[in-house]
């Protein structure tokens, strides 16, 4: 399964709204194929192996870390295409939780003689894919902020100088996050001040489990007026969240709002989850980062602090007026604490079920186990 977990690696990020599946075909001790779901609309991992295995497949062991599909979209049922190949067993990561799947894979494969183990490293293929899962129990994106702040928690100057508060090596796993979660999001205020590209960029150094260099995420922009200000073309897709009236966005999403004017997250999170967007990755200022923050929509936050102070008043991470008692502070479960270079990053968890938290200790325990 750990071999299977590898091969699905292909579709990090890449795979949305589809998830990220793995596939392996081992007979009498030998590995006969090993593949992965490499993009939507792209011939699921069960059918990579089959097809590479051609008559060999017969009689032999099919490990994969989702449960295979049953129903007809736009590649036809793994059932179907795994019964048809005389696999003798199948070995099953987690169960789907589509609910067009939720088990329903499992028992056609049971009742055509097949023999079937459910929930082998069942955790680590969670992992593997928290976004996917997300979206499809929740119904929405989940949803990851990142911050760069100094020690008194400033994320910029008052003048709104932010470039650069934290070292080489946490802007490192920023540039790794982006390619794995598959959409970045930034307020237009951010894009008017950086101009930031919001690409996936390694200089050199590609990450281990990067196994398609060309891929970049979606980049959405959340305005409330019209934009002049230009995102790269160079680049994933570019979404204007707000009236179309840009000039450098492929697509125009005009989100809820409330009565005050702004976002309505839960209801635009689902707007974004019915375009295919299983996770973003928040990269925007205090005010993004506040608003989401006071929608309940944070699903884990990266907190990354720089032994720098500015010496007295800068813009803190999170924008509004927050709360007059702590017993009004939102909690957390801390993931993840660890150094990078001089900089020291907190990964919080706010709700249960997978994270992307477990899935940078999956990709570290992976490849240990290479080694």
């Amino acid at each position: 399964m750990g071999l299977a977990l590898e091969a699905g690696l292909t579709g990090l990020g890449r795979a949305a709204p589809n998830p990220c599946v793995g596939a392996l075909l081992v007979k009498d001790g030998r590995v006969l194929a090993r593949g992965g779901h490499r993009f939507d609309g792209g011939p699921h991992a069960e059918s990579v192996v089959l097809s590479q295995a051609g008559t060999d497949a017969r009689g032999a062991t099919l490990y994969v870390t989702l449960e295979p599909c049953c129903h007809v979209g736009r590649q036809p049922p793994c059932t179907e295409a795994i019964q048809a190949a005389g696999i003798r067993e199948v070995v099953v990561g987690m169960v789907d939780p589509d609910p067009r799947m939720s088990g329903r894979g499992i028992q056609h494969l049971t009742q055509q003689g097949i023999r079937l183990r459910v929930g082998v490293r069942q955790e680590d293929c969670e992992a593997l894919d928290p976004g996917y899962i997300h979206r499809q129990e929740e119904g929405r994106p989940r949803v990851v902020l990142k911050t760069a702040a100094t020690l008194e928690g400033n994320v910029a100057t008052q003048s709104g100088h932010s470039q650069w508060i934290t070292g080489a090596t946490a802007r490192g796993l920023g540039h790794e996050l982006r390619a794995r979660v598959g959409a970045v999001m930034i307020g237009r205020g951010t894009l008017e001040a950086d101009q930031p590209r919001l690409t996936a960029r390694f200089d050199g150094h590609t990450p281990w489990w990067r196994l398609d260099n060309d891929y970049q995420p979606k980049r959405l922009v959340v305005g409330g007026a019209r934009c002049d200000h230009e995102l790269p073309a160079e680049g994933g897709a570019r979404w204007y969240l707000g009236p179309g009236l840009g000039s450098s966005f492929e697509r125009y999403l005009d989100l809820p709002r409330l009565s005050g004017g702004e976002v309505n997250w839960p209801s635009a999170l689902r707007r974004l989850a019915k375009e295919g967007v299983n996770a973003v990755l928040v990269e925007g200022g205090p005010q993004l980062a506040g608003s989401l923050m006071r929608a309940g929509v944070v699903d884990e936050w990266l907190a990354f602090t720089a032994p720098a102070t500015l010496g007295g008043q800068g813009r803190a991470a999170l924008a509004g007026d927050g709360t007059d008692h702590m017993t009004g502070a939102t909690r957390g479960q801390v993931e993840l604490v660890e150094r990078l270079g001089d900089d020291v990053l907190v990964w919080t968890r706010f709700r249960e079920g997978p994270s992307f938290a477990a899935q940078e200790k999956l990709l570290r325990c992976l490849r240990g186990e290479m080694e």
